[in-house]
């Protein structure tokens, strides 16, 4: 059943889109960005010397609470096709349990309410639920951030934050959810005197000094020393529990725990996927070069060559197409490293010019306001005492001869060809024209 939720989990994030706010079991998302982006608030606002006002909300027995129609009407909402929403339905459909206890358990009874316990659809499932219940009331990151039923608003004055409280109380409850009084929270960021408190349905919210948000504690100073004094305390008790063991237990305990964090840090990355490169030039015919697929450049193959191939080579071909000497390698293929000393050196020097006319293109760009349109109308001779190579720091040097120079090289500019073989120039409007 877990491996066919994972199917149905699978297709429904493919095309459900839930908000920024949402961190709660969303890839590459976790607890430590919540937190951070909090205490960066925080520090922010301490550093301006103004107040910030923060309501932790907390839901009661959230997964517990959700109307099953209220599921598929959200489902249907997010765009999630006909055909799944049955999916799910069938996975709902007379469901039952029993409570076990020490003296044995219950008879079967049915379940009308909530989300599965357990189950490995049934975060996401929340998390678009949460989507859809919050869409009229949530703000921006990071004023409004979810993880699950952990919700932060916060605001720049008192009122400001008791409306969004108050705002999402209605639009959670409207819907069958419940905000949970006694561990609702408040708290003022760099607080001055008579700042009051917050009040939820003329109840007021207890106001604290400190709040433990996904297991961090957060002071209303915008401090972090009582979070770092907790984790010194859990290293020496760490520690005091090592020293009791032996030699040889703690190499395996050290054994153990190196295993682990290195199981973990591979399955973050997928495997590298190896690649084959046989090289097709004058004296390396028959080289093959094992290297990493979308990594390695045609430069790495050059690097394993001699130093000759690595200060002449200047353009690539990959199965006889033009490849930049920077441009990861993609698939098996077959490489021959272009020199300006071939016999041929046409596709060179196309992009030696191509190269050139991007900085002369980039520099009139950074020297004339926007208002000012111009036409490059003449290229720039290659000076006798520079190498014939299309490296970075040749056209920089072919620019300051020129007296221009370049501090930083972008993107292409908007470029036309010329009837030139080989040779582009940047064109505007012909309201300027310069000469070079």
């Amino acid at each position: 059943m877990k491996l066919w939720e994972r199917v149905v989990e699978a297709r429904l994030r493919k095309v459900v889109e839930i908000c920024e706010q949402q961190y709660g079991f969303m890839p590459r998302k976790s607890t430590t960005d919540a937190i951070f982006a909090l205490r960066i608030l925080m520090e922010k606002y301490r550093d301006g010397q103004r107040e910030l006002h923060c309501v932790f909300v907390d839901l009661e027995k959230a997964y517990d609470r959700v109307p099953r129609e209220e599921l598929w009407y959200c489902m249907r909402k997010s765009g999630v096709a006909e055909k799944y929403v049955r999916v799910v339905q069938d996975m709902y459909e007379r469901s039952r349990t029993v409570v076990r206890c020490a003296v044995g358990q219950t008879e079967e009874f049915k379940v009308e309410v909530g989300l599965h316990q357990g189950s490995a659809l049934s975060p996401f499932l929340f998390a678009m639920v949460m989507d859809q219940l919050s869409e009229e009331v949530k703000q921006e990151s990071p004023w409004t951030m979810m993880f699950a039923d952990d919700i932060v608003i916060c605001s720049e004055s008192r009122e400001q934050v008791e409306e969004s409280l108050e705002r999402w109380r209605f639009a959670l409850e409207k819907r069958g959810m419940k905000v949970s009084r006694s561990k609702t929270e408040y708290m003022c960021v760099n607080e001055r005197e008579g700042s009051g408190t917050v009040r939820l349905q003329g109840e007021e919210v207890k106001k604290v000094q400190e709040f433990k948000y996904l297991g961090s504690t957060v002071q209303n100073n915008g401090e972090c020393g009582k979070e770092v004094k907790k984790r010194v305390q859990a290293g020496l008790v760490s520690g005091a529990a090592a020293e009791r063991l032996s030699a040889s237990e703690l190499r395996s305990w050290r054994s153990s725990l190196f295993s682990k964090e290195q199981a973990r840090q591979r399955s973050l990355y997928p495997r590298v996927e190896k690649i084959e490169v046989t090289m097709d030039a004058p004296g390396l015919q028959g080289t093959l070069l094992v290297m990493n697929k979308g990594m390695s450049t045609p430069y790495s193959c050059a690097r394993h060559l001699t130093e000759w191939h690595i200060s002449r080579a200047a353009l690539a071909l990959v199965d006889g197409e033009p490849w930049h000497m920077h441009r990861p390698l993609t698939r098996s293929c077959s490489l021959t490293l272009l020199t300006f000393k071939d016999a041929n050196p046409q596709l060179v020097n196309q992009a030696y010019w191509r190269s050139c006319a991007a900085l002369l293109g980039q520099v009139l760009d950074d020297a004339f306001k926007e208002e000012y349109s111009v036409e490059l109308l003449k290229i720039p001779e290659v000076p006798e005492h520079l190498p014939q190579n299309a490296t970075r720091d040749t056209v920089e040097c072919l620019l300051q001869v020129h007296k221009t120079h370049v501090d930083w090289l972008g993107k292409l500019p908007r470029t036309l060809e010329h009837p030139v073989e080989g040779i582009e120039l940047v064109q505007c409007s012909t309201t300027m024209v310069l000469l070079i």
